[in-house]
Formats: structure tokens, C-alpha cells, sequence
């Protein structure tokens, strides 16, 4: 199947990278899925090399193995053990396999994962068996795994076949040899964007049907919310502290009446802030990003500054907002120790109202979002730091001004939006107590 043959067929392919705590014991410790449309990875050939897929859907999950971590594999993962400590993080769990599941089931056509050598994907499967669960089939469709590894040993015979020596020999800075999960994913889509004709030549001959396993339903069974987030808030639990904050990000068709085209939420517990790495992040983050079709026409000037618009989305094949993105989400949030603070920059006038309006739209249950805190950024912001004269607080002007030697991201990616908020929060010990006190609930917000 060459990459032409891909812009036709209307399949997802699922780039898939995990880590372990060691070698002997081999259970998990964070997961990384980015699924891009088949289509939307040909569009490499009329792009720069530099070119990264912007349609893609995106899931990071961290979690604690609650077993012996090995030193020299963390420290290839840049984290440590006591990371996860701090973080409060689940076992590999149903909520898990609930979230790898209800990922899956929101892609096109056929799934393919994509993972640099079995390794991976046997380690997930001893999980999975653990539960007395598979990964066979998501939604009746066959679950296929594609080797890149055993692919590239073809491609470059007598070559070591490791994703660090093909990096090496690809880009000029290579990978580094300390790399997230998630890094390490984001150089194998680089490395197959590299090499797309060569790879996908090679690609019917590579895949196999993961492996049923005796006594297991499939994981699309079992999708239900294994514990809502469905009971009221009481004035007792009102005063607890907040534990996780959620940073959250919207792009949209426009500035007004808008609908949804992107969705991020990165999730961090309040302790992993207050060591963060030289970069300023938290190491221990869950991420979700989901983009959607509007299902109206993006106005120009959003599309201009998203780089989204209707043509690519709907290439792309993404679904519309409905209830079982609503349930992902709360998937997502359930994962997190509460109480949860939702966190977003303008929040009380843009996202949280447009949120609530797709939620009850969807004819989605509402209520899993009714324990959680919602927190504008800019509001504190204004209260804490307006300093008797104007400024901007657009959150670029604010990032600029907080980190002067660091180059802003790209505003209106929601990711990039999400990451910039965390970074300024972390550096801001006011205005992150301002936000863990000054919030409202999701019955407050207008819709």
C-alpha cells in the first residue's frame, strides 16, 4: 500500500509508545496515542520537512505501577519514581481501559496502532489480561498492530533497527537520549513522515491482528463510566483543598455563536506543581486533545489563526461534539484525584459557557461535570496583578512577559494554549492559590 493508496482508504492510524517501571517487572507507567487520518499523513508531500500533521487526536495517561521503579529506564523517561508519588497516580485500571477504548472507538475505518517493536504491545497486553480484558476489537472493528520496527529492518537491512539510531540518521539533532513518552512517539510519527512512500510499500506485509486471549471480552463491552462523577457538591466538600488542576482549551468557528473545532485538557496535581522541571512544567501530566467538525463553516480569520478549517477536518473524518465526546471527557476527569479545578484563560466568558452549551446539546449527561470547580485565569490575573496601570492579559502577552527568554508557542493551538497557562501558573504561587479559592460550579456557569 503506498501513501496514495492511505488517502484513499479513510483509515486511522494510531501512533503508540509506552514505558515501564524496569525490566523484571514490566507494568506501565505512561501511555502515549496520537491517531492521525490516513489522509491527512499524505499531506506531507506538499508541505515543508519540518511539517507536523495538525489534524490529529492526542492522549497521554501517566500512571503508578505501585511497584520497584528501575533508576537507569526512568531516567532514559526523564521521570522518576517519586513523581508518580507526588502525583497521586491509579494503577493500570478499568477507567484505563475505558479511556483507551472510548480513544479508539472515536477514529475512522480501519484502527491501526503503530508501535516501534512488539515490546510495547505485549506489555499492554499482560495488563489488559490482568483485568481479564483484550484489545482485539473496539466498536466490531477489528484492532490491527503495525511493527515499524520490523518494517524499518527491512527498509535498512543490517541496520540496527532501534528508533534512537533511525532518528540519529534522520534529523540533525537526532533524539534526545532522556525523552518522554510522549516525545518518543512524536519522533516516530516524524521518523515514518520521513520515509512515508518506503513505509507504507512495505506496510500490508507488517500488521497482524493482535492476539485474542482466552476468557476476555473485548474492551468495547465494557465502556461504561466505571464511577460517575454524578453527586451533588456538599458544603463540606466545598471546602476541601482543590487537588488537580485541569487546564482547558477551546478553539472554535468564531469569536460568537461559535461552535467547537478543538478540544484540550491537560490534567496536573496541585503537589507535581510545586517542583516543576527546568522547563517549567509538571513531569507527570494526563493529556487529552480531540478535534472536532463544527458542523458549520469556520469563519475565516479562526481558521486563520488555528490553522484549522473545514476541509481538512472533514478529510480527516472527525466526528461532530456528542455524547460520546462528553464522555470521554469525563472519562478523563474521573481519572484525576478530586477535588478538580477546571482552569481556563477568559473561561467564565468564552469557554466554559460554549462547553456547557455543546454538553446539554449533545443530550449528554451534564451531571458527571457537576463535582468539578471551574477557575478563570484572567480574573485572578486582573485582581492580583493590574499594578494601578493597563495591560494586556491575553495569555501571549502574559507568557511573554513572565518567561522574556522563552519563545512564546503558537496561540489558538489548544495545546499550546494549555501548556502556556500551566507554565505561567507554575511560576505564580498567588495566582495559583487565587485560582484554587475563587471558582464556581457548572450550574453557575451561563449557558
Amino acid at each position: 500500500m503506498t501513501s496514495e493508496g492511505v488517502s484513499q482508504n479513510k483509515d486511522s492510524f494510531i501512533f503508540f509508545t509506552l514505558s515501564v517501571n524496569g525490566p523484571d517487572q514490566e507494568r506501565v507507567t505512561e501511555i502515549s496515542l496520537v491517531s492521525i487520518f490516513g489522509y491527512e499523513l499524505t499531506r506531507k508531500k506538499s508541505n515543508s520537512p519540518d511539517w507536523f500533521p495538525r489534524i490529529l487526536d492526542k492522549m497521554t495517561i501517566c500512571i503508578d505501577p505501585k511497584e520497584k521503579f528501575d533508576y537507569e529506564l526512568c531516567k532514559s523517561y526523564n521521570v522518576k519514581s517519586q513523581d508518580f508519588e507526588v502525583a497521586k497516580r491509579q494503577k493500570f485500571d478499568l477507567k484505563v481501559v475505558n479511556l483507551l477504548n472510548l480513544f479508539l472507538s472515536r477514529q475512522s475505518g480501519e484502527l491501526y496502532l503503530v508501535g516501534h517493536g512488539s515490546y510495547g504491545f505485549k506489555v499492554l497486553q499482560s495488563e489488559l489480561r490482568r483485568l481479564g480484558k483484550s484489545l482485539d476489537k473496539v466498536d466490531g472493528r477489528q484492532v490491527h498492530f503495525v511493527d515499524s520496527e520490523e518494517i524499518f529492518k527491512k527498509l535498512q537491512p543490517g541496520k540496527d533497527s532501534s528508533l534512537s539510531r533511525i532518528c540519529d540518521e534522520s534529523f540533525p539533532q537526532g533524539m534526545p537520549q532522556c525523552a518522554t513518552t510522549e516525545e518518543r512517539n512524536k519522533f516516530l510519527i516524524k521518523v515514518v513522515l520521513k520515509h512515508l512512500d518506503k513505509f507504507f510499500d512495505n506496510f500490508n506485509r507488517n500488521f497482524v491482528p493482535l492476539p485474542k486471549q482466552e476468557s476476555e471480552s473485548a474492551i468495547a463491552e465494557t465502556t461504561e463510566t466505571t464511577s460517575k462523577l454524578d453527586q451533588s457538591i456538599s458544603s463540606d466538600e466545598l471546602a476541601e483543598p482543590t487537588q488537580t488542576h485541569v487546564y482547558f482549551d477551546l478553539e472554535t468557528t468564531r469569536l460568537r455563536n461559535s461552535k467547537i473545532t478543538e478540544i484540550c485538557m491537560l490534567a496536573v496535581h496541585i503537589d507535581s506543581m510545586k517542583t516543576p522541571t527546568p522547563d517549567s512544567l509538571p513531569r507527570i501530566v494526563d493529556k487529552l486533545v480531540l478535534i472536532v467538525d463544527p458542523g458549520e463553516m469556520i469563519e475565516e480569520i479562526a481558521s486563520e489563526l488555528t490553522k484549522l478549517n473545514n476541509q481538512i477536518i472533514q478529510e480527516s473524518n472527525k466526528p461532530k461534539f456528542n455524547a460520546k465526546t462528553t464522555q470521554i471527557m469525563a472519562e478523563f476527569l474521573e481519572r484525576q484525584v478530586s477535588p478538580i479545578c477546571m482552569i481556563a484563560h477568559n473561561g467564565m466568558q468564552f469557554d466554559f459557557p460554549l462547553l456547557k452549551r455543546h454538553i446539554l446539546a449533545s443530550n449528554s449527561n451534564e451531571t458527571v461535570f457537576s463535582d468539578i470547580r471551574y477557575a478563570d485565569s484572567v480574573l485572578g490575573m486582573r485582581q492580583l496583578h493590574s499594578g494601578g496601570f493597563r495591560q494586556s492579559f491575553q495569555l501571549q502577552k502574559v507568557y511573554q512577559r513572565t518567561f522574556p527568554q522563552s519563545p512564546a508557542a503558537n496561540q489558538h493551538q489548544a495545546e499550546d494554549d494549555v501548556i502556556m497557562l500551566l507554565k505561567i501558573v507554575c511560576s505564580d504561587s498567588r495566582l495559583c492559590a487565587w485560582l484554587n479559592s475563587n471558582y464556581v460550579k457548572f450550574t453557575d456557569i451561563s449557558d
